[in-house]
């Protein structure tokens, strides 16, 4: 085996307040002001803002920049270019540049609504939201349901109890959203403090963060166009990266930054092509080698039957375990997220996956579930929970200490990837070449074919998807 080397409306007194928010219109976000000069001073930033709108045709702000086949809205880029100024912190760049090109980053009812938040202006927010642009009926619903929470929440924390109720009965009630939610915000009236409350409904208070959360969360209900998902810049630009990686033959640069000042190609030099070890230690045909993911192991199976771990950290790479317990040749390893453990596959005759603990190099556990010839296996990201499909046409979900979760029929499975998403804590194994892919989070997994979603309520396993 060779191994190659790398070539509301305000009741109390106004108080000073700063406004950190990135979305806050312009006037100085760091600057500290009382809720009733921002107040005198919305309706001409109002107008200003208006003026700006009408004029900014003049600076060809509508125009599509072309690119064959594919074009976009000059007003569009500007407006990505405003956003992700502002989100650097350069608040006066982002100002000059609406200035000078006649594009605002928000109309200027989104502006009043943004700032109506910022400032706890709730009858200002709600007469904003409804004039708005929302991507459907519900999402209105929804939008007010998440509004009059931070205005109920608000109220409590100011010991408001009387106008609390009344937003609970007469504006979130009436809605007919979440009834769970709307039951556990009832709960909240018995909090005995602020802090209690903050901390039972974990939410930062309204000198937190929580307008800020409460504007990204209405980005969801919000047309895109009227408010743009935040770094919304930064993401084009990633995935622009990620296609070029892609489309690069010889990609090989993991973990050194990548220029935006050119096309990413890696040149061909970069790949391995000098021999710098060979290994041998196996008595037949290696089969398999995968490094493990931190890079200070390498594993490798064989037609012996038996899987070497070698410590690749230093000139001189020499086996640190040898794992035997395999009755014929060891097709498949696959490492654990943190390293410390190791499936492994037989061939066909033996219709299992063994587990691995690294450092004791012992077999603690084997799991024969499938009845024929195992084809792959993949770790969800968690380190517990690992997933085996086969010729079989079965997937099983097994957790390391020998439980079986799930198991689906479905295609033939030829290959298993593990991923993890940006979506919280979405983790996830893609079923290569067919139409299969399978989510979990720490109470729900979700098994999609194709665009057919069915759903499945448990005590244990809450939801499950198809």
């Amino acid at each position: 085996m060779k191994v190659s080397q790398q070539g509301g409306a305000r009741t109390s007194p106004p108080r000073k307040r700063k406004k950190l928010h990135p979305d806050a219109p312009r006037g100085g976000v760091n600057s500290t002001v009382t809720e009733e000069e921002e107040e005198q001073e919305e309706e001409p930033k109002i107008a200003k803002r208006e003026k700006m709108e009408e004029n900014h045709k003049v600076n060809g702000a509508e125009k599509e920049e072309d690119f064959g086949e594919l074009s976009f809205k000059r007003e569009e880029f500007i407006r990505l270019i405003i956003q992700s100024v502002q989100e650097l912190g350069h608040t006066k760049a982002a100002e000059l540049l609406e200035k000078e090109s006649g594009v605002l980053l928000y109309s200027p009812p989104v502006a009043a609504l943004i700032q109506g938040i910022l400032s706890g202006n709730w009858p200002l927010v709600e007469q904003k939201i409804g004039a708005l642009q929302l991507k459907n009926p519900e999402s209105l619903l929804n939008a007010k349901f998440l509004i009059y929470q931070q205005k109920f929440l608000e109220l409590l924390e100011n010991k408001k109890l009387k106008e609390a109720l009344e937003c609970l009965r007469n504006d979130l009630t009436p809605l007919n959203r979440n009834s769970n939610k709307l039951h556990f915000l009832s709960s909240l009236i018995m909090c005995t403090s602020p802090e209690d409350l903050r901390r039972k409904a974990n939410w930062s208070g309204s000198k937190g963060d929580s307008r800020s959360h409460l504007i990204t969360e209405l980005r969801a209900h919000v047309s895109s166009s009227l408010l743009p998902p935040e770094r919304r810049l930064k993401t084009l630009i990633k995935q622009g990266i990620q296609l070029q990686t892609l489309n690069c033959l010889y990609h090989n640069s993991s973990g050194r930054p990548i220029s935006l000042f050119e096309d990413h190609i890696c040149d061909r030099d970069q790949l391995p092509t000098e021999v710098s070890h060979i290994l041998e230690k196996h008595t037949d045909e290696v089969w398999y080698v995968k490094f493990s993911h931190n890079g200070n192991l390498l594993a490798s199976a064989s037609k012996d039957a038996t899987i070497i771990i070698w410590d690749v950290t230093t000139q001189d790479i020499k086996p640190i375990k040898v794992l035997t317990g395999h009755a014929t040749a060891v097709s498949l390893i696959a490492w654990s997220p943190d390293d410390t453990m190791l499936l492994s596959v037989g061939n066909e005759k033996e219709k299992a996956v063994k587990l691995w603990d690294i450092e004791s190099g012992s077999c603690i556990g084997t799991f024969a579930k499938h009845t024929d010839y195992i084809m792959c296996c993949a770790w969800f990201p968690d380190g517990r929970h690992f997933v085996s499909g086969g010729n079989d046409r079965t997937i099983f979900m097994m957790c390391i200490d020998g439980t079986e979760v799930r198991n689906w029929k479905c295609t033939r499975i030829n290959d298993l990837q593990s991923l993890t998403t940006a979506t919280g804590s979405l983790q996830s194994v893609q079923i290569k070449e067919s139409d299969y892919s399978i989510w979990t989070t720490k109470k729900t997994i979700i098994f999609k074919k194709q665009k057919q979603l069915l759903q499945w309520n448990s005590p244990k396993t809450a939801d499950i998807c198809w």
